[in-house]
Protein backbone atom coordinates (compact mmCIF):
# COMPACT_ATOMS: atom_id res chain seq x y z
CA UNK A 1 0.00 0.00 0.00
CA UNK A 2 1.78 3.09 1.31
CA UNK A 3 5.56 3.06 1.49
CA UNK A 4 6.92 4.26 4.81
CA UNK A 5 10.54 4.92 5.67
CA UNK A 6 12.18 6.19 8.80
CA UNK A 7 15.42 8.08 8.48
CA UNK A 8 17.82 9.27 11.12
CA UNK A 9 19.77 12.48 10.78
CA UNK A 10 22.42 13.79 13.10
CA UNK A 11 22.20 17.37 14.28
CA UNK A 12 25.04 18.02 16.69
CA UNK A 13 25.10 15.20 19.23
CA UNK A 14 21.33 14.74 19.16
CA UNK A 15 19.77 12.09 16.94
CA UNK A 16 16.49 12.99 15.23
CA UNK A 17 14.04 10.74 13.42
CA UNK A 18 11.33 11.67 10.96
CA UNK A 19 8.73 9.79 9.04
CA UNK A 20 8.30 10.01 5.29
CA UNK A 21 5.11 8.53 3.87
CA UNK A 22 4.20 8.35 0.21
CA UNK A 23 0.45 8.80 0.01
CA UNK A 24 -0.26 8.77 -3.72
CA UNK A 25 -0.51 5.43 -5.50
CA UNK A 26 0.84 7.12 -8.62
CA UNK A 27 4.55 6.68 -9.27
CA UNK A 28 4.71 10.10 -10.89
CA UNK A 29 3.51 13.19 -9.09
CA UNK A 30 0.52 14.94 -10.58
CA UNK A 31 0.74 18.70 -11.01
CA UNK A 32 -1.90 19.41 -8.36
CA UNK A 33 -0.38 17.19 -5.65
CA UNK A 34 1.52 18.54 -2.66
CA UNK A 35 4.47 17.39 -0.66
CA UNK A 36 3.31 18.08 2.89
CA UNK A 37 5.58 18.82 5.82
CA UNK A 38 3.73 18.00 9.04
CA UNK A 39 5.16 19.27 12.32
CA UNK A 40 3.26 17.77 15.26
CA UNK A 41 4.76 16.60 18.54
CA UNK A 42 1.73 14.64 19.79
CA UNK A 43 1.88 11.13 18.30
CA UNK A 44 -1.89 10.58 18.47
CA UNK A 45 -2.60 13.87 16.68
CA UNK A 46 0.13 13.12 14.12
CA UNK A 47 -1.35 9.69 13.33
CA UNK A 48 -4.87 11.15 13.04
CA UNK A 49 -3.64 13.86 10.66
CA UNK A 50 -1.73 11.29 8.57
CA UNK A 51 -4.86 9.15 8.25
CA UNK A 52 -6.76 12.26 7.17
CA UNK A 53 -4.11 13.20 4.59
CA UNK A 54 -4.12 9.66 3.15
CA UNK A 55 -7.66 10.37 1.89
CA UNK A 56 -6.65 13.45 -0.06
CA UNK A 57 -6.13 13.27 -3.83
CA UNK A 58 -4.03 16.45 -3.47
CA UNK A 59 -1.30 14.89 -1.29
CA UNK A 60 1.60 13.06 -2.90
CA UNK A 61 3.73 12.46 0.19
CA UNK A 62 4.16 13.61 3.78
CA UNK A 63 7.29 14.31 5.82
CA UNK A 64 6.53 14.23 9.57
CA UNK A 65 8.55 15.96 12.26
CA UNK A 66 8.16 16.26 16.03
CA UNK A 67 9.53 19.80 16.27
CA UNK A 68 10.29 22.80 14.10
CA UNK A 69 14.04 22.42 14.51
CA UNK A 70 13.79 19.04 12.78
CA UNK A 71 11.94 20.62 9.85
CA UNK A 72 14.55 23.33 9.43
CA UNK A 73 17.38 20.76 9.66
CA UNK A 74 15.62 18.65 7.00
CA UNK A 75 15.26 21.65 4.68
CA UNK A 76 18.96 22.40 5.08
CA UNK A 77 20.16 18.77 4.83
CA UNK A 78 17.94 17.90 1.87
CA UNK A 79 18.96 21.06 0.02
CA UNK A 80 15.52 22.65 -0.19
CA UNK A 81 17.03 26.03 0.73
CA UNK A 82 19.98 25.90 -1.63
CA UNK A 83 18.83 23.92 -4.66
CA UNK A 84 15.72 25.83 -5.56
CA UNK A 85 13.60 22.68 -5.15
CA UNK A 86 10.92 24.70 -3.40
CA UNK A 87 10.25 26.55 -6.63
CA UNK A 88 9.68 23.32 -8.58
CA UNK A 89 7.40 21.48 -6.17
CA UNK A 90 4.01 22.14 -4.64
CA UNK A 91 4.77 22.28 -0.93
CA UNK A 92 2.51 22.72 2.08
CA UNK A 93 3.43 22.99 5.74
CA UNK A 94 0.99 21.90 8.45
CA UNK A 95 2.36 22.93 11.82
CA UNK A 96 1.19 22.75 15.39
CA UNK A 97 1.49 26.06 17.25
CA UNK A 98 2.64 24.49 20.53
CA UNK A 99 5.86 22.58 19.88
CA UNK A 100 8.79 21.58 22.08
CA UNK A 101 11.85 23.77 21.71
CA UNK A 102 11.20 26.47 19.13
CA UNK A 103 7.43 27.03 18.97
CA UNK A 104 5.37 27.08 15.79
CA UNK A 105 5.09 30.86 15.69
CA UNK A 106 8.88 31.26 15.68
CA UNK A 107 9.25 28.67 12.91
CA UNK A 108 6.51 30.46 10.96
CA UNK A 109 8.42 33.74 11.31
CA UNK A 110 11.71 32.13 10.19
CA UNK A 111 10.13 30.43 7.17
CA UNK A 112 8.33 33.60 6.04
CA UNK A 113 11.56 35.61 6.32
CA UNK A 114 13.63 33.17 4.22
CA UNK A 115 13.50 33.97 0.47
CA UNK A 116 13.32 30.29 -0.52
CA UNK A 117 10.41 29.40 1.81
CA UNK A 118 8.45 32.64 2.14
CA UNK A 119 5.87 31.60 -0.47
CA UNK A 120 5.17 28.11 0.91
CA UNK A 121 1.62 27.98 2.29
CA UNK A 122 1.67 27.32 6.03
CA UNK A 123 -1.39 26.14 7.92
CA UNK A 124 -1.26 26.31 11.70
CA UNK A 125 -2.89 23.46 13.61
CA UNK A 126 -4.10 24.20 17.10
CA UNK A 127 -6.44 23.22 19.87
CA UNK A 128 -6.71 26.83 21.01
CA UNK A 129 -7.15 29.65 18.54
CA UNK A 130 -6.87 32.60 20.89
CA UNK A 131 -7.37 35.95 19.19
CA UNK A 132 -3.81 37.03 20.09
CA UNK A 133 -2.28 33.95 18.43
CA UNK A 134 -4.49 34.28 15.36
CA UNK A 135 -3.58 37.95 14.93
CA UNK A 136 0.14 37.28 15.43
CA UNK A 137 0.07 34.47 12.83
CA UNK A 138 -1.89 36.59 10.35
CA UNK A 139 0.72 39.34 10.64
CA UNK A 140 3.30 36.67 9.79
CA UNK A 141 1.29 35.73 6.65
CA UNK A 142 -0.03 32.34 7.78
CA UNK A 143 -2.25 30.75 5.12
CA UNK A 144 -4.84 29.57 7.61
CA UNK A 145 -5.76 27.85 10.85
CA UNK A 146 -7.24 24.43 11.46
CA UNK A 147 -8.64 23.43 14.80
CA UNK A 148 -7.98 19.93 16.09
CA UNK A 149 -9.20 17.37 15.23
CA UNK A 150 -8.13 18.07 11.65
CA UNK A 151 -10.76 17.59 8.95
CA UNK A 152 -9.76 17.03 5.32
CA UNK A 153 -12.30 19.55 4.03
CA UNK A 154 -10.62 22.25 6.14
CA UNK A 155 -7.24 21.54 4.52
CA UNK A 156 -8.74 21.50 1.01
CA UNK A 157 -10.58 24.79 1.64
CA UNK A 158 -7.37 26.54 2.64
CA UNK A 159 -5.13 25.21 -0.16
CA UNK A 160 -7.71 26.06 -2.83
CA UNK A 161 -8.21 29.70 -1.85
Amino acid sequence: MFSTTRENTRQGAQQKAYLHKQISQEKKRKGDQYTVFLIEDNIDDREQILKTLEKSPYVYDVHCFECGDDLVAHFVNEGYYSSGSVRNMRLLILMDIHLPGVNGMEILRDLKEHPMTKDIPIIMITGDASSERVEEARQLQVSGFILKPVQLDNIHDIIHR
